[in-house]
């Protein structure tokens, strides 16, 4: 009896040495794909945003590779900080409305709902996943 009252302590006092930070979360989950995710969206959005000064025609592939980025981003494992992930998924929703929007708008050659789609883009996207990256930065203590 005694024997296992010492092994159940010792994994009690093993688990709790294991514990883990929220600050240790967010750079597991920033240095183990969260950071990359996070800049393949940001260049889609980018590459729309040059589009946008181009043809209709050019912002067709740049706004379905945004949603595709977008898709991706919804399917990594949420970020372990709360202001973050809302911020994210925010930004990740308004990237994918927007994109959908200027894919189709594209497609169709429909100038005004690809503009429709490009400000969604710009004006609720990207504000947000600065959001996001603000939190991440201030959190981690980062530049």
């Amino acid at each position: 009896m005694r024997t296992r009252g010492f092994a159940i302590t010792a994994v009690l006092l093993l688990a709790a040495g294991c514990s883990s930070s929220p600050k240790d979360d967010l750079d597991s989950w920033y240095t183990s794909g969260g950071k990359d995710r996070i800049n393949r969206v940001l260049d889609g959005a980018s590459r729309v945003n040059e589009a946008s000064m181009s043809p209709i025609s050019s912002l067709e592939p740049a706004c379905h590779d945004l949603a595709k980025q977008a898709a991706e981003g919804e399917a990594h494992d949420p970020i372990p900080h709360e202001g973050a992930q809302l911020a994210w998924s925010t930004a990740l929703k308004s990237f994918r409305k927007g994109a959908s929007e200027c894919t189709a708008g594209a497609s169709a050659q429909d100038q005004p709902r690809v503009s429709s789609g490009v400000v969604e883009i710009q004006t609720n996207g990207l504000p947000a996943l600065r959001r996001a990256l603000s939190y991440i930065k201030d959190s981690l203590g980062a530049d």
